[in-house]
């Protein structure tokens, strides 16, 4: 990730089933404040695109250095006001659920720091705690957490200062502390891999660019980025670990990924990990540039529970009268098992007929019908379309003597479209 002075100025989605008892929605990280071209804070949480964004940098900090924050072209931290400004703008993504942190950057001649005392200062200036001798650097806004994007300087204390910083929060009964990193694909990290060894880290987006051996192949080849993304996910203890990706050719030096080969090959082959979080775009900036973010999301969010419905129907009256219903929904016997080609039948169960018919409950973001020649996503004018959320029509039949087809005079029907 580059740091910018402050004068500077500026799958298709493939069907993905989750085979188990709940799901998990992938979100969208980016990267804000290196580029004053980008627009404010709040107008990239009011896109409705990112659930975690990351103020980008603090980049002074360490032993015998005075702390100050870089946001380019956003705010003078020198100034009367210095970023306090800022403070409205986090606010009001917090107001939408968006968790907003701050990025300490390390680069190459950083110095080493002193792990509790950096914890405190960060702890009284950013997040639940209070300074009684400086001005909090961006107003009376509590972050949500601190990002290490450590790239240089020191490989040492920063798994000390991630315990320090969670047992702030721990102690002061205060709000979850999140600890997240940004590290480069080689595993091991050079600079931050052993902190991250110590399971105090919530999210990992690791920076899959600008690493030709682990990134993917301008060719479209897959199969380092496959490789890596197995390595980390199998061998770093974080809740979930993100892909790490330029939001733009201009973003990075290599390692871009058009949108429809995320969607139809890179996504496909890493969204079945449990770790799995979705996905980290650097930067802000450069996703105003090409909209990478809105052309994926839906791809990227993209969880879904699908089975067969049992539906039961009773009727306790005559021909020709209006119907009692009463409907029942279980599990299908077949379990958890992808449908591959879902279709509706009757069984007899005692006095009544019970209909399967396929249905499709949607969890968090999810999108997607088991009905791929339908519903896959389509490619206009070259930018990915997903499908919007749907289920299907929902056809009722109410018991009468004769079994199906034999609808007419003995079976009453009652459709309902749902729609979201």
């Amino acid at each position: 990730m580059a740091l910018k002075s402050p004068i500077s100025v500026t799958f298709l989605c493939l069907v993905l089933l989750a085979l188990a008892n709940g799901s998990y929605a992938g979100k969208i990280t980016t990267y804000w404040g290196q580029n004053g071209d980008e627009g404010t804070l709040a107008e990239a949480c009011a896109t409705g695109n990112y659930d975690y964004v990351i103020i980008a940098f603090l980049p002074t900090f360490g032993k015998g250095q005075t702390p100050m924050i870089n946001l380019a072209g956003h705010c003078d931290p020198h100034s009367n006001d210095g970023c306090t400004g800022l403070s409205s703008d986090i606010k009001s993504c917090q107001a939408k659920g968006i968790k907003v942190l701050l990025s300490l950057r390390g680069d190459v001649g950083s110095p080493s720091i002193d792990p509790s005392q950096a914890a405190t200062y960060l702890w009284n200036n950013f997040l639940g705690g209070h300074s009684s001798t400086t001005r909090r650097p961006l107003g009376s806004a509590v972050l949500d957490g601190i990002d290490f994007d450590i790239e240089g300087g020191s490989n040492k204390h920063w798994g000390d200062l991630a315990r320090i910083l969670k047992g702030y929060g721990m102690a002061k009964q205060s709000k979850k502390v999140y600890i997240t990193a940004a590290p480069q694909c080689p595993f091991p990290d050079a600079w931050i891999g052993n902190a991250l060894t110590t399971g105090l880290f919530d999210f990992v987006w690791v920076q899959f660019y600008n690493n030709p051996p682990c990134q993917y192949n301008s060719s479209g080849a897959i199969s380092n980025l496959e490789d890596a993304w197995k390595q980390w996910i199998t061998s770093i203890p974080a809740n979930k670990i993100f892909l790490g990706l330029p939001a733009s050719p201009l973003a990075a030096g290599s390692g871009f990924i058009p949108s429809a080969d995320l969607i139809s090959n890179v996504l496909p082959a890493i969204k079945g990990s449990s770790k799995y979080g979705g996905v980290m775009l650097w930067s802000r900036y450069y996703d105003v540039l090409s909209g990478y973010s809105s052309s994926i999301k839906n791809c990227v969010h993209m969880w879904k529970t699908i089975y067969l419905a049992r539906e039961v129907e009773f009727n306790s009256l005559g021909p020709g009268q209006p119907s009692i219903m009463s409907n029942k929904k279980e599990r299908s016997p077949m379990g958890w098992a992808p449908l591959q080609s879902p279709k509706e039948h009757y069984k007899r169960e005692k006095d009544s007929w019970v209909l399967w018919r396929p249905l499709v409950y949607l969890t968090g973001y999810a999108t997607w019908s088991d009905l791929r020649a339908t519903f896959l996503p389509t490619l206009k004018n070259n930018e990915v379309h997903c499908p919007k959320p749907w289920t299907f029509l929902a056809t009722r039949y109410v018991h009468r003597p004769a079994p199906p087809p034999a609808f007419v005079g003995q079976w009453q029907t009652e459709a309902t479209i749902v729609s979201l």
